[in-house]
């Protein structure tokens, strides 16, 4: 068994830098430590470990358990978008942008609560919601009366009605919030998370891959100085994170002030930045990979992800219809980008219309 980073700290055999506990490594002896700070890097396994024949009866054994059905995807709520995806979502790094109030939050906890009833461990860490506020949400998304989460969070429904129907789920469900400090969490921190999570749910392959959302990715703390280092460092983290724990890792990211116009379907992105312009595809049609890049700050996220989501809402005129929230699968490396056109009442999204229109582009 791994020993726990702290006693590696202590024994001189791991980094101390916050961050660098997600890929603990022995320290190098002195000839190579000096070696290492000149940018040479960390000393490099045997041949024979990284050689394909040590890993091929692993590989071949878990291509064998997806073929007859015995290592699924985690399944969305939402048919259309998982014909599209492969299925639901396959262990790995999915990264999902939008505007502010566009329901990042509440897709990934509809995603979340249905995961957890279908018995995967879930692990949500809420940087900016509240546990209050986010118990709220999940309790509105079990009432069959279509609740409204604020109105539970404001006191302006029977409460105790409200939560009667939704405790029963969510006391069995092993699902788990986080609420962390904005600034204060690092990305290593989910790993001792999701380790002790899966303590509980032993099983290896035959378990269900369990999932961690990160709400959201612009606030998780880090050494670096700079946000863009930052979050690509956290990026690229989550993402050895997936692979060692076969998980699926959902880093929520905000979108960058200039591609607002974007993601409603009026502006194009320009080198240089965006301008609104005439003659742009409309949300939902077009090639969707153009929505890749458009978080804060965002370069080594795409490059860092498997599967890259941006929920895309026309600006409501007033008095009018409220408009379809299109889902661009902007970039997916097992798969085609495309568009899921989905329905949002502000508290549950659910697909109408036009779903599973592809573009033909391959994202590799």
């Amino acid at each position: 068994m791994t020993e726990d980073l702290n006693d590696l700290v202590r024994k001189g055999q791991a980094p101390t830098g916050p961050l660098d506990g997600l890929l603990p490594v022995a320290v190098p002896p002195a000839d190579t430590a000096a070696q290492a700070s000149e940018g040479e890097g960390e000393p490099l396994p045997g041949l024979d470990d990284v050689r394909v024949s040590g890993f091929l009866a692993d590989a071949l054994a878990r291509v064998k358990a997806r073929c007859d059905g015995r290592e699924l995807p985690l399944v969305t709520p939402w048919p259309g978008l998982n014909s599209m995806i492969g299925g639901g979502l396959w262990p790995g790094l999915v990264v999902l942008t939008g505007n502010t109030g566009s329901g990042k939050s509440q897709w990934a906890l509809q995603v979340a609560l249905a995961a957890a009833q279908a018995s995967h461990p879930v692990l949500y860490v809420g940087l900016e919601l509240d546990r209050l506020g986010l118990v709220c949400r999940l309790a509105a998304l079990l009432t069959p009366e279509r609740l409204q989460w604020a109105d539970l969070y404001l006191g302006k429904v029977q409460t105790p009605d409200a939560f009667a129907k939704a405790k029963p789920v969510l006391e069995t469900v092993p699902l788990y919030l986080d609420e962390s400090r904005p600034g204060g969490w690092y990305m290593v921190d989910a790993e001792k998370r999701l380790k002790q999570m899966l303590e509980a749910y032993p099983g290896g392959m035959n378990r269900p891959c369990p999932l961690v959302v990160v709400d959201f990715l612009q606030i998780v703390g880090g050494p670096e100085k700079e946000l863009r280092e930052r979050i690509g460092r956290a990026a690229y983290d989550a993402r050895i994170l997936a692979r060692r724990h076969n998980a699926v890792v959902v880093l929520i990211s905000s979108t960058a002030r200039e591609n607002y116009l974007m993601m409603a379907g009026l502006a194009r992105k320009k080198e240089g930045g965006v301008k609104e312009a005439k003659g742009v595809d409309a949300l939902g049609a077009g090639d969707a990979s153009r929505f890749v890049g458009l978080g804060k700050e965002s370069g080594e996220i795409e490059y860092a992800a498997d599967l890259v989501l941006a929920l895309c809402r026309e600006r409501q005129e007033e008095g009018g219809s409220v408009p379809p929230v299109w889902l661009a699968i902007a970039k997916q490396r097992a798969g085609v980008s495309g568009w899921c056109r989905l329905g949002f009442d502000g508290c549950r999204f659910s697909e109408g219309g036009s779903n599973g229109i592809t573009t033909g582009r391959r994202n590799v």
